[in-house]
């Protein structure tokens, strides 16, 4: 299984790509809402997607309701520097700045909800 991460920083996606890399997990990474969009339909083996708040091509929320509509079994899990004003209740959330531990603890919970 791939994890897809989304975000419009550089410096952001390579330390993501190193921390879930080393935790043996194969990771696709953009800065962009429609590249995450065509990923997920393109690329059946990814189960699991990052979305920060800030992707600048589309609202996060309406990548979410996009990728839940190609693929509603898709785990999410939100990021971002401020808490959106409006999500669903259902994902979960990381603050930034956060560390290792917590978002590795995020990707393995969600993929346990999604072995349920």
């Amino acid at each position: 299984m791939k994890i897809l991460v989304v975000d419009p920083s550089g410096p952001n996606l390579s330390a993501f790509n190193r921390i879930i890399k080393s935790q043996g997990y194969t990771v696709v990474s953009t800065g962009q809402a429609q590249a995450a969009l065509a990923c997920v339909k393109e690329d059946k083996e990814i189960g699991l997607i990052i979305i920060d708040i800030d992707v600048g091509d589309m609202s996060f929320l309406d990548l979410i309701e996009q990728v839940q509509k190609e693929s509603p079994a898709m785990r999410i899990i939100i990021i971002g520097a401020s808490s959106p004003n409006c999500r669903p209740a259902d994902l979960p959330f990381l603050r930034k700045p956060f560390g290792c531990d917590s978002l590795m603890g995020a990707i393995l919970r969600e993929l346990e909800r999604a072995q349920q």
